[in-house]
C-alpha cells in the first residue's frame, strides 16, 4: 500500500476533481470487426462509428459508454484488460451466453470480485458479469 503522504508530496496536493464517470475505453484487438460483432451479438452493444483509417470500431452500450476496438497485434497471449459488465441476473445472462457459444473460462461462482462467470472475447480479454442482487447477497 503506498504511503499517501509521500504520494501527495510527489504529485502535489490537489483538491478532489469532479470526475463524473468513465465514458470511453480502448481495447487493443487483432480484428476490430470480429470483436465488434462479438460485443454487439453477445452484450447488446451497438456500433457507434468506424474510424476513417479502418483500424477502429467504436461500440456503445445503452448507458452511452463507448469502447474503441482498435487493431493492434496481439502479443504474448495475455489480455490487456478485464471488463466488468453489470447485468440484471447473472445466472440468466450466463445461460443465454453459453447457449450462443461464448468462450467460458468459468461458470458463475463466488470470486474475489463477486459472484459471476468469466468469459473471453475473441482476443482473450476477460469479460466478467455481475449483478447487484448477487453483490448484496454476499
Amino acid at each position: 500500500m503506498p504511503d499517501t503522504a509521500l504520494l501527495a508530496d510527489a504529485v502535489g496536493w490537489r483538491e478532489p476533481h469532479d470526475v463524473t464517470h468513465l465514458d470511453h475505453l480502448t481495447i487493443f484487438v487483432s480484428d476490430h470487426a470480429a470483436s465488434a460483432l462479438w460485443y454487439t451479438r453477445n452484450l447488446d452493444f451497438e456500433v457507434e462509428f468506424e474510424t476513417p483509417d479502418g483500424q477502429t470500431t467504436a461500440i456503445r452500450d445503452d448507458q452511452d459508454f463507448t469502447i474503441f476496438l482498435t487493431n493492434r497485434p496481439v502479443g504474448g497471449g495475455e489480455p490487456r484488460c478485464v471488463l466488468y459488465f453489470e447485468v440484471d441476473d447473472v445466472d440468466r445472462e450466463f445461460g443465454r451466453l453459453k447457449l450462443s457459444g461464448v468462450d467460458v473460462l468459468h461458470v458463475p461462482q463466488d470470486n474475489p470480485w463477486g459472484y459471476g462467470p468469466e468469459l473471453h472475447d475473441p482476443d482473450g480479454h476477460s469479460v466478467r458479469l455481475w449483478d447487484k442482487r448477487s453483490a448484496t447477497d454476499a
